[in-house]
Protein backbone atom coordinates (compact mmCIF):
# COMPACT_ATOMS: atom_id res chain seq x y z
CA UNK A 1 0.00 0.00 0.00
CA UNK A 2 1.05 3.56 -0.01
CA UNK A 3 0.76 3.93 3.23
CA UNK A 4 3.10 0.89 3.94
CA UNK A 5 6.05 2.23 0.76
CA UNK A 6 6.45 5.85 3.15
CA UNK A 7 6.54 3.94 6.35
CA UNK A 8 8.71 1.19 5.08
CA UNK A 9 11.31 3.82 3.72
CA UNK A 10 14.51 4.50 5.55
CA UNK A 11 15.84 6.42 1.93
CA UNK A 12 13.57 7.54 -0.48
CA UNK A 13 14.65 9.28 -3.47
CA UNK A 14 12.36 11.24 -5.92
CA UNK A 15 13.21 11.50 -9.47
CA UNK A 16 10.28 12.26 -11.36
CA UNK A 17 9.21 15.21 -14.03
CA UNK A 18 6.97 17.32 -12.79
CA UNK A 19 3.75 17.95 -14.54
CA UNK A 20 0.12 18.30 -13.73
CA UNK A 21 -0.27 14.41 -12.68
CA UNK A 22 2.46 14.93 -10.26
CA UNK A 23 2.29 18.02 -8.93
CA UNK A 24 1.79 17.43 -5.18
CA UNK A 25 1.56 14.07 -5.65
CA UNK A 26 3.76 13.73 -2.19
CA UNK A 27 1.51 14.75 0.58
CA UNK A 28 1.60 15.64 4.39
CA UNK A 29 -0.05 12.96 5.04
CA UNK A 30 2.42 10.68 3.12
CA UNK A 31 5.59 12.40 4.88
CA UNK A 32 4.06 12.02 8.17
CA UNK A 33 4.19 7.97 7.50
CA UNK A 34 8.17 8.13 7.32
CA UNK A 35 9.83 7.46 10.26
CA UNK A 36 12.08 9.82 12.23
CA UNK A 37 15.24 8.86 11.04
CA UNK A 38 14.04 8.44 7.47
CA UNK A 39 15.84 10.55 4.67
CA UNK A 40 13.98 12.33 1.80
CA UNK A 41 15.73 13.17 -0.89
CA UNK A 42 14.29 14.98 -4.23
CA UNK A 43 16.15 16.06 -6.81
CA UNK A 44 12.79 16.37 -8.85
CA UNK A 45 10.97 20.07 -8.62
CA UNK A 46 10.16 21.30 -5.49
CA UNK A 47 6.14 21.31 -6.14
CA UNK A 48 6.09 17.32 -6.51
CA UNK A 49 5.91 17.71 -2.59
CA UNK A 50 2.39 19.16 -1.72
CA UNK A 51 2.80 22.80 -1.01
CA UNK A 52 4.49 23.39 2.68
CA UNK A 53 4.31 19.44 3.34
CA UNK A 54 7.84 19.04 3.67
CA UNK A 55 8.70 22.10 5.94
CA UNK A 56 5.84 21.16 8.15
CA UNK A 57 6.73 17.32 8.02
CA UNK A 58 10.44 17.59 9.15
CA UNK A 59 9.19 19.82 11.95
CA UNK A 60 7.26 17.46 13.31
CA UNK A 61 10.38 15.17 13.03
CA UNK A 62 8.72 13.03 10.16
CA UNK A 63 11.05 12.23 7.89
CA UNK A 64 13.89 13.25 10.35
CA UNK A 65 15.99 14.68 7.16
CA UNK A 66 16.10 15.38 3.94
CA UNK A 67 18.66 16.87 1.42
CA UNK A 68 16.68 19.10 -1.92
CA UNK A 69 18.32 20.29 -5.15
CA UNK A 70 15.29 22.21 -5.78
CA UNK A 71 14.48 25.97 -4.94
Amino acid sequence: SREAFFAGADVLCLHIPLNKETCGIVTAADLAQMKPTALLVNTSRAPIIEDGALVAALKKGRPGFAAVDVE
